[in-house]
């Protein structure tokens, strides 16, 4: 059996002052690869916990485990922990420092010892990844809140951890960044980076989570699958949260069309495909994206093809559309948009990134498992 990532053994911790404990007899464990998610209403212990997992807080009883290995809280042993495990914080304002958005990002390289072709290049990467380029010697007070969570998320990108903490990573941010910063928390799990969050937005994590904890009260009340948290509408309410709506929408229909509410569709094309199979989709076409596209090769790919619409899937892949200028209908959400116009029939096509051709054909052969095969072909 291979070791836990993470294993919390009766964690205690009350903050000085403070007349409750914040966590009380935790017990979770956090497999490596799996994308979890530290549920409950405000209060409940979400950041407490989430800043115990790379040494910033340290036990007030109990243990957290990291590889098998108990978390220490000083000397090089609590340095290698934090080059292996990032943490964003809610407010990046009590991240930024350094006076220019490269001196930010920088910062933790330099702490690692690197030398200064490396430093470098881990900045222009993190930059890059974030598509905040033209920012890197902007000055940190000039950034609005979202830029600056960006800078925030490239600093800890920047250090090459092997997991990734944020926490409530998409409060204080517009739509289309909230639905950027998830997209970019699914391209680092592809890529091998353990993806771990926090938030109460329970239509966020019951989408996006392979396993939740739910805490109550400083206390674990549930580790599992999301589905079956929902199960218990007891232990939601006293959670203080509430269905998500797509939870909410397939036990809905599955009650009126008499059939088994597994399995449990996560997204919009999912659900549809379980509701309204369709018996002749059309194809996703699909461009990978590792560098400029050529005009005259996406206007020739639409010559020949009669599209209902096009969209893009991932960071560089957009960056290239929009300095091209191509013309695409979803610029987020593209995953799930060209799926449900594949199902009534209609051929789409997704320019993606190389690196993220994998992922977007797995989206796209899930609607299967929910009735509807819904067919793609790699240009």
């Amino acid at each position: 059996m291979s070791v836990p990532l993470f294993r919390t053994e009766g964690l205690f911790f009350r903050y000085e002052g403070g007349r409750r404990n914040a966590l009380a007899d935790v017990n979770i464990t956090i497999k490596e690869g799996i994308r979890t998610v530290i549920m409950g209403a405000n209060g409940a212990g979400k950041s407490t916990l989430l800043y115990h997992l790379n040494g910033v807080l340290r036990p007030s009883s109990g243990s957290v485990f990291f590889q098998g290995e108990k978390i220490p809280h000083r000397g090089k042993a609590i340095k290698k922990l934090r080059s292996e495990v990032a943490v964003m914080l809610q407010d990046p304002n009590d991240q930024l420092f350094a006076p220019k958005v490269s001196d930010d990002i920088a910062f933790g390289p330099k702490n690692l010892g690197l030398d200064v072709h490396t430093v470098e290049e881990r900045v222009r990467d993190a930059l890059c990844i974030t598509g905040i380029e033209s920012l890197k010697d902007r000055s940190v007070m000039q950034l609005s809140f979202g830029q600056k969570k960006r800078v925030v998320l490239a600093g800890a990108l920047a250090m090459h951890p092997k997991v990734l903490v944020m926490d409530e990573p998409t409060a204080g941010l517009d739509p289309q960044m909230s639905r950027e910063l998830i997209e970019l928390a699914d391209e680092l799990h592809h890529l091998g980076t353990t993806v771990i969050f926090s938030t109460h937005d329970v239509d966020l994590s019951y989408s996006w989570a392979d396993e939740i904890h739910v805490l109550r009260g400083g206390r674990n009340v549930h580790s599992g699958t999301p589905e079956r948290f929902y199960d218990d509408t007891s232990q939601v309410y006293l959670s203080g949260l509430v269905e998500p709506a797509m939870y909410d929408m397939n036990v809905s229909f599955s009650e009126l069309a008499g059939c088994p509410a597994e399995p449990f569709p996560k997204t919009l094309p999912q659900l549809v495909a379980k509701a309204v199979p369709s018996e002749e989709p059309g194809t996703i076409h699909i461009l990978p994206v590792d560098g400029p596209i050529e005009r005259e090769v996406f206007e020739s790919l639409m010559s020949g093809h009669d599209f209902s619409a096009t969209g893009v899937y991932g960071t560089k892949a957009r960056k290239s559309v929009e300095a091209s200028r191509l013309p695409i209908d979803y610029f987020f959400g593209a995953d799930e948009g060209c799926i449900l116009e594949a199902m009534q029939g209609m051929d789409t096509l997704i320019c993606c990134d190389k690196a993220l051709t994998d992922l977007l054909t797995m989206k796209i052969a899930s609607v299967s498992d929910f009735g509807t095969n819904v067919p793609y072909c790699l240009h």
